[in-house]
């Protein structure tokens, strides 16, 4: 009984004073798809970029909605990344923040280490790219980006070549950006 009770108060309690949680207003942000200026096209790296922007802007902190490819309007090859079009897409999809990752360069080339008349049966993957993060928030006007480059040569393996490199330099820029997954008024 006196367990029922105890519950039943709590249930009053949190319903009749909510206190800090109606208080929290998220941000809106729109996540826009993958810029692929370096025409490497590799649904992999569409899919990583994705769930990575995902998984940094999360509720309650952040309501985001994940454009598709196909809701973004283009004409004549205009890109979605400059401050004009980001201005008008948060003014219409009525957002506080706009974000989009370009692909700016990726190339890997294989490579065997052959030298001469000595061969030691080993791969290189020489890796080269550059990754883009630009944002536009509504409340003030701000236009930044963001770039990272990573150039490197290292023996065939699964976390060697374009992918494995985006990742790496999506987390650097995630890393340096002012919208961390948990705002600073709500982090401890």
């Amino acid at each position: 009984m006196k367990v029922m009770l105890r519950w039943l108060l709590l249930v009053c309690c949190l319903f009749f004073f909510p206190g800090q949680a109606a208080a929290l207003e998220s941000v809106k942000v729109v996540v826009l798809p993958l810029e692929d200026t370096a025409a490497y096209h590799l649904p992999e790296v569409d899919a990583l970029v994705k769930n990575r922007l995902q998984d940094h802007f999360r509720f309650p902190f952040y309501e985001k909605k994940m454009l598709a490819p196909a809701d973004v309007q283009r004409t004549g090859g205009e890109k979605m990344l400059t401050l004009e079009s980001m201005a008008a897409l948060a003014k219409t999809q009525q957002a506080d923040l706009v974000i989009g990752v370009e692909l700016v360069r990726a190339r890997s080339e294989l490579k065997n280490s052959a030298f001469g008349l000595w061969n030691d049966g080993s791969n290189l993957m020489q890796t080269d790219v550059e990754v883009a993060i630009y944002t536009y928030a509504q409340s003030d006007g701000k236009y930044q980006s963001w770039r990272e480059r990573l150039s490197k040569e290292e023996e065939l393996s699964v976390n060697s070549g374009v992918k494995a490199a985006v990742e790496t330099l999506l987390e650097k820029l995630l890393h340096r950006l002012p919208y961390k997954r948990i705002p600073a008024p709500y982090a401890a």
